[in-house]
């Protein structure tokens, strides 16, 4: 399954010190097997998942798996090779708060385009003992509660290959003991490989252990299940225990956990290469609206004030806009309002005014136009300035929105979705925000149309003119400024992203 040659891979502080994370690694991994990987802290463990999994990349060396050099494949190739793949459990568990148990196992199921297997979902829920537990939410949730459920959306969509991270770390005995069983048995057929600092489990458990330190393999270990246990020392009643035996019981103590193993040997790998299920992510866009809505709970000061800037720019962009249309009919009314009695003239009177104007008006018209040239760059400048102000009050909430949603868009990166499918969790934000603001804009245009009936005021031309106008620019300016964002985002390895890098 997986051939590791000569890596190493290294990692530089926030404070600028270079550490290595794995130093010169050879390593031959079968398809099938429960393998367990052991070690302290900083030991490379979880930068040794973390490349099998794709999260991350090598500094030197190669990973082949399946005979597949994983140098040639993209990021897009390896997200699908995370999605249709591999099962993820993770330490930090790795759940989106904002879907409830139920969906947060279902979510494996779709993000490789298929409908949630409901009866399967049941029995893992009734397996890791939450039946019931369906509709909660997972703030509600203890720790191995959340650890339980993180398990069951690996196994839900029966993956070729289990990574997991302290799978355990927040069980109790018991139900680690449980956890163990069910990864036992499915590595009859499948690759499952345990980080873990549990040393009596890996070899109750493990058909091999594998023991890191500073980045490198200092012990790797097979079960061989041929191999004659050693015999207990049998004793007589008033047998004198000398240094020989004293010595032989204490060996035989320390080291029982590790009865039946033995250094590995050559590991055997398919001849041939086997194609992955690479699996291009899906996500329906139901469940990314869901998402993207959930983020304006958290910034309801943010929202309202960057909805009110925005939609005070949008109302200048449209009059604006229109005041270069129909220049012409903006000259006419500017020069009726300068007319000293028009307002309050009879209508006879207010026709032959405005006949008079007209005429001169068409005679002028070119050398108004003229004088009103300094008037119509500075209406320029002001039109550019709205934007740019409207453009940045959206971009730095959207930013916002991402830091925000940064553990989450990690943890969907990490389950195998790629950028673009994250993309449609805040194309799904941009579009319910740039509709809240536009409803805002049509409430504000009634209000200042207040004495006229709502009726007169919409069956105008005018009116949707405007709309229109003011509306094409907010959704405009809207997804402008968080594409710069989701582009950025989209490009981060998976591992920058869980690690908010």
């Amino acid at each position: 399954m997986f051939e590791l040659i000569k890596i190493n891979k290294g990692f530089v502080t926030k404070t600028g010190v270079s550490t290595i994370g794995l130093n010169n690694i050879f390593l031959k991994l079968p398809n099938k097997g429960l393998i367990f990987i052991l070690g302290k802290s900083g030991s490379g463990k979880s930068t040794l998942l973390n490349l099998l999994g794709g999260l991350d990349k090598c500094d030197s060396g190669d990973i082949l798996i399946n005979k597949f050099s994983i140098k040639e494949l993209k990021q897009n190739d390896l997200d699908d090779y995370r999605n249709g793949v591999l099962g993820f459990i993770f330490q930090e568990f790795n759940l989106i708060e904002s879907m409830n148990v139920y969906e947060n196992i279902a979510l494996a199921n779709e993000l490789q385009g298929q409908k949630p297997d409901n009866k399967l979902i049941y029995n893992l829920l009734k397996e890791m003992e939450l039946l019931g537990y369906e509709e909660r939410k997972i703030n509600e949730l203890s720790g191995g509660q959340k650890q339980r459920i993180a398990i069951a959306r690996a196994l839900v969509k029966n993956p070729e290959i289990i990574l997991a991270d302290e799978p355990t770390g927040n069980l109790d005995s018991k139900t680690g003991e449980q956890i163990f069983n069910i990864l036992k048995k499915l590595s009859q057929d499948k690759l499952i490989l345990i980080i873990s600092h549990d040393v009596e489990s890996a070899f109750k458990y493990g058909d091999r252990v594998i023991e890191l330190k500073d980045g490198q393999i200092i012990e790797d270990l097979t079960k061989d299940r041929n191999l004659v246990k050693t015999k207990q020392p049998k004793f007589t009643q008033g047998q004198v225990l000398n240094e020989d035996i004293i010595q032989q019981i204490q060996d035989q103590a320390k080291n029982a956990h590790r009865e039946g193993f033995v250094p590995t040997q050559e590991v055997l790998l398919e001849e041939q290469p086997v194609t992955l299920k690479n699996v291009s992510s899906q996500l329906p866009w139901k469940k990314a609206f869901k998402m993207g809505a959930s983020a304006f709970k958290n910034k309801k000061v943010s929202l309202v004030f960057s909805a009110l800037i925005v939609s005070w720019a949008a109302t200048i962009f449209a009059f604006i806009v229109e005041t270069f249309i129909s220049f012409k009919e903006a000259l006419r009314k500017l020069i009726l309002v300068t007319i000293t009695g028009y307002a309050n003239a009879n209508p006879a009177m207010k026709k032959q005014i405005e006949e008079s104007v007209n005429l001169q008006l068409e005679q002028k018209y070119d050398t108004l136009k003229e004088q009103f040239y300094l008037a119509r760059i500075g209406l320029i400048i002001v039109l550019i300035v709205m934007s740019l102000i409207a453009f940045m009050m959206i971009y730095m909430y959207f930013n916002a929105s991402i830091k925000l949603k940064k553990k989450e868009i990690g943890s969907l990166r990490a389950l195998g979705a790629r950028g673009s499918t994250v993309s449609k969790i805040f194309l799904s934000e941009g579009f319910i925000y740039a509709t809240t603001i536009n409803i805002l804009i049509l409430a504000f245009h009634l209000l200042v149309g207040a004495r006229f009936t709502v009726f007169s005021i919409i069956a105008t031309l005018r009116f949707w003119l405007i709309l229109g106008v003011e509306y094409l620019f907010v959704y405009a300016l809207t997804f402008l400024s968080i594409a710069l964002p989701i582009y950025k985002l989209s490009r981060k390895k998976p591992i920058d992203v869980i690690a908010n890098k």
